[in-house]
């Protein structure tokens, strides 16, 4: 499949805007309950990776596959923090590091 230069910028837009949010996300678990910098603001960015994800743009069925698995794998991950289960968070932040790299690396041979 073929995608235009207009279409592929807009996914790559989208892959680093999730990317960036999905990075702040884990700088601020890093800080886990701390007021006003722990996961009272990593919540709001993965939130904006998952609406990047759903809303902003429509992805080609090459990459559908990926995109299930980071939509998996954010949902797991948010899942976890709102438990406040940091154990599994841990695991689960390599998952959706991982799945993340899948869709990168999946876009790049569109």
């Amino acid at each position: 499949m073929t995608i235009g230069d207009g279409t592929k910028a807009l996914l790559w837009a989208a892959v680093t805007d999730i990317d960036l949010q999905i990075y702040k996300a884990t700088v601020y678990k890093l800080r886990w309950d701390s007021p006003g910098v722990g996961l009272d603001m990593a919540f709001p960015a993965l939130e904006e990776a998952r609406l990047t994800l759903e809303e902003v743009v429509e992805w080609p069925d090459a990459v559908s596959g990926e995109v299930a698995h980071l939509r998996f794998a954010l949902s797991e991950y948010t899942h976890s923090l709102e438990i406040r289960d940091h154990t599994t968070a841990s695991g689960q932040q390599t998952a959706l590091l991982l799945a993340l790299a899948g869709l990168r690396a999946a876009l790049r041979v569109l």
